[in-house]
């Protein structure tokens, strides 16, 4: 199991808050692959730290071709970081360059965190060739903060 992990990662470059309810904000982050190589059945893409206090409410992954055969889950994955826990996009082929939005409810569905938690994809079919040098995938998430008429 390979991780890759975009600068959004780190603490220092989390996305932005807003404590007014209902508002709802949008951060995009994206990884590159500098050399050429093949994608393995459960590698992970980290993508960025969800702020504590937040839900997702939308979740869209564009991407260039990551190799033949290549798919993909996407959304808040586990603590330790190792599996989807709760997906936003199931099953997403991702052999050839495209966008895909949120087929699941899964993670709109989880519970308000008092940690913040890693959005992510983990590979679950692997690539039978590799993925070009330079190619990107890209990440944009939707996200609000708990509003006050949600439980915890």
């Amino acid at each position: 199991m390979a991780v890759f992990s975009s600068k959004a990662v780190d603490v220092k470059n989390a996305p932005a808050t807003s404590t007014i309810g209902g508002n709802e904000l949008v951060f995009r982050t994206s990884i590159v692959f500098l050399t050429a190589i093949t994608l393995a059945a459960n590698d992970v893409l980290r993508f960025v730290r969800l702020p504590k206090g937040f839900v997702l409410t939308s979740v869209e992954l564009d991407h260039d071709a990551l190799g033949t055969d290549a798919v993909c889950s996407v959304g808040i994955l586990n603590a330790g970081e190792t599996a989807v826990s709760s997906a936003a996009i199931t099953a997403a082929a991702v052999a050839t360059a495209g966008l895909k939005v949120d087929n699941s409810s899964a993670a709109r569905r989880v519970a308000v965190s008092d940690t913040d938690r890693v959005v992510g994809a983990v590979i679950t079919t692997g690539a039978s060739a590799a993925l070009s040098a330079g190619a990107k995938v890209g990440l944009t998430i939707r996200y609000r903060p708990k509003q006050i008429v949600e439980p915890d």
